[in-house]
């Protein structure tokens, strides 16, 4: 269930990358990102040459101590950032595009990085404020305008995100627009519409000349919103045609895992997942991958795993604030201390009032005993958010905790029959729990 939150994450994150004004001419070379076109991410180079680079200037950027050269480091940094997934890397950005902000103040761009990099970091009320300081300066700021609108979207503002990405819509059909309005349809509720956007999302991509990782990355998307309707062949075909293009990205692996593992091949879900892990040993990678493990009878493994997720997500700075709620959702689902679930929880829903976080707020309250505060919690994220299966399934065990079995049948039931795949580990349990209320 950790996955399911971390489908907006594929956007907040990576869409920026990809978000394009136009279609490229016949026979010129694609047209750049709208991050790139706002100054906030280098220009492709492999990884080599941009660790060569960033070498470069955080050796030059305090000798020359030019508002230019702090910036160029802070877009550099940013570009691997969000290629690798390194948090320490979105804090030296930060560093970065403050310094340039210290030495030339009416830096837009560098003003719009490190809202990027707040967004990235979960940081969302400073992402969206420092996005909307932007786009006072300067309304025709796009990317302002996409940052301000996920961040808006993270909160669980959703009227606020429709605004946004209406302005990004009017200057703009481009497929980076397109992903976002399908996660505005999945936040809504609305699942149908949800996938048929992203279904547009990669044909526009694909229309626009994108391939490798930024064509990837829709399809991955796609893949993971199919994957939560419940439709396996699709979510295998999106997610096969990512793999071809970009084998070694790790939200990639991480989707072919997942939906491998839907499919009932946890051999090759665990190689998948470990490939992912190798690259960005994030704590949703490496919780479905001790989940695994636990599945097919390594204890240890899968130990080891959940061990390594509390390490991460507990260290102190970046990864805390980023890992907050995945990390309230995997001691909530492993039924480990619960009372830090709970305080995580409540902590993440004082700022971020969205489904999920209604969602991971009803699971911890119930993981504590709590059972009715559990159900209107519940309530609050089936009405936000929809019928997704994860809530249904905590819904059922909220209910038969309450002791309503007729109710809890009937949804556990529905959480089922709508994708029965929805997490290994979990739908393990739904399966059993309504196994013993028939």
């Amino acid at each position: 269930m950790l996955l399911a939150a971390s489908v907006a994450a594929l956007v907040l994150v990576v869409a920026p990358l990809v978000l394009r004004r136009g279609a490229p001419e016949a026979g010129a070379a694609p047209v750049a990102s709208l991050s790139a076109a706002a100054g906030l991410t280098a220009p492709a180079v492999d990884g080599a040459e941009l660790d060569r680079l960033i070498a470069l200037f955080s050796e030059r950027a305090p000798i020359r101590n030019e508002s230019l050269e702090y910036r160029t480091l802070g877009r550099h940094l940013l570009t691997r950032a969000q290629m690798a997934g390194d948090l320490s890397d979105f804090v030296a950005a930060d560093a970065a595009f403050a310094a340039a902000l210290d030495l030339h103040p009416d830096d837009r761009i560098s003003a719009a990085g490190r809202a990027r990099v707040a967004l990235s970091l979960h940081d969302f009320v400073r992402a969206r404020d420092l996005a909307v300081a932007v786009i006072a300066a300067d309304p025709a700021a796009l990317d302002a305008v996409a940052i301000a609108g996920d961040a808006a979207l993270a909160l669980g503002n959703v009227a606020a995100a429709g605004d946004y990405y209406d302005r990004l819509e009017a200057a703009s059909g481009d497929p980076a627009v397109v992903v976002r309005r399908a996660q505005l349809a999945f936040e809504s509720g609305d699942l149908a519409a949800a996938l048929s956007a992203a279904d547009g999302a990669v044909q526009a991509a694909a229309g626009v000349g994108l391939e490798g990782r930024p064509l990837a990355f829709y399809q991955t998307y796609a893949a993971r919103l199919a994957q939560e309707v419940g439709d396996l062949e699709r979510a295998v075909a999106y997610i096969e045609a990512a793999h071809e293009q970009a084998p070694s990205a790790p939200g990639t692996l991480a989707e072919l895992a997942r939906v491998a593992a839907a499919t009932g091949d946890f051999s090759a879900a665990i190689e998948a997942y470990e490939a992912a892990s190798a690259i960005v040993p994030d704590p949703v990678t490496l919780a479905a991958l001790g989940d695994l493990y636990a599945l097919t009878g390594d204890a240890a493994a899968a130990e080891d795993r959940y061990a390594t997720v509390g390490a991460i997500a507990t260290l102190a700075g970046a990864n805390r604030q980023a890992y907050n709620r995945a990390y309230a959702q995997f001691l909530a689902d492993h039924d480990r201390d619960v009372a830090l679930a709970l305080s995580l929880a409540e902590q993440e829903l004082e700022v971020r009032k969205d489904p999920v976080g209604y969602d991971a707020y009803a699971w911890a309250l119930y993981r504590n005993g709590r059972f009715p505060e559990a159900r209107a919690a519940s309530e609050t994220a089936l009405a936000a958010g929809g019928r997704r299966a994860v809530m249904l399934y905590h819904a059922g065990m909220i209910s038969a905790a309450l002791g309503d079995a007729d109710r809890a049948l009937a949804e556990l039931q529905e959480a089922m029959a709508l994708n029965a795949g929805f997490d290994p580990l979990q739908a393990r349990t739904a399966a059993e729990a309504i196994e013993a209320l028939t």
